[in-house]
Order: C-alpha cells, then structure tokens, then sequence
C-alpha cells in the first residue's frame, strides 16, 4: 500500500510540473512576491484575456495594477489592496481586444513604490512574420 501511494504523488508532481511548464507558471515560494498567470498566450479577435495573479501576502501591500498595451490598443485595471488582509488570487479580464502583440504587466505596489514587475506577451491574430516561414 505505501507503494502505490509514493507512485502516485509522484505522478501527481509530474504532471504538475509538466503544467507548469507548459502554461509558464511557477511555483510560489516566500521570495516572489507577485506571480502571474495569462491565458491564453495566442488567440483570434476579437479575444478574451486572462490574467491570474497570486500576490504574496505581506503587509506593505497596496495596489497592485494589470494592463494589456498593443500599438492601437490599451487597457489596464487597478486593485486596492490592504496589506496582509488582501486577498492571495486576483483575477482581471480583457475582452473585445483586437488583433495585435501586447504587452501584459502586471506590477504590485507597496508603500515605498513598486515591490514586483511581471511582464508577459500575448498575440490575438496571426502572429508576425518572423522571417523564417520562406526558409522552411
């Protein structure tokens, strides 16, 4: 029996460990303060994004601000938070964004200014030619 139980969590650590490495998440430990998760990372307009972001309970914790910048297109969201009495997950939707490359970052804010940046890039539409498509 104690066999069969060993096999299994580590067949759970591996498939979670495959998952993060596929959606690009990490694991949150005392030293990242801020950890963000987008989906999806390419989709077709008119699209509908998903930011997940686990914040790291701490008491200087004051805002922590999620925008998505393209070159014709801008949207950002801001959320108060109060110390260590915030909420661990906040969770921000982008719809109706166009076709384009963005930038989404997602930046926690504290007393003294900003405590962690994360930034991650999404496309809606067909990705740009990256010039190795005729060389294929």
């Amino acid at each position: 029996m104690q066999v069969r139980r060993s096999t299994a969590s580590l067949v759970v650590l591996a498939a979670m460990s495959a998952l993060w490495q596929v959606t690009g998440s990490s694991v949150v430990t005392a030293r990242e303060p801020l950890v963000v998760r987008v989906s999806p990372m390419m989709a077709q307009p008119p699209a509908f994004i998903t930011v997940r972001a686990d914040v790291e309970v701490h008491e200087d914790n004051r805002s922590l601000e999620i925008s998505a910048e393209g070159d014709d297109f801008f949207t950002s969201s801001r959320i108060p938070l109060e110390g260590s009495k915030a909420p661990r997950f906040s969770e921000v939707y982008f719809e109706n964004v166009p076709a384009g490359s963005y930038r989404v970052k997602a930046v926690l804010f504290g007393s003294q200014g900003e405590r962690a940046t994360i930034i991650r890039t999404v496309t809606v539409g067909t990705p740009p030619d990256d010039g190795l498509a005729s060389s294929r």
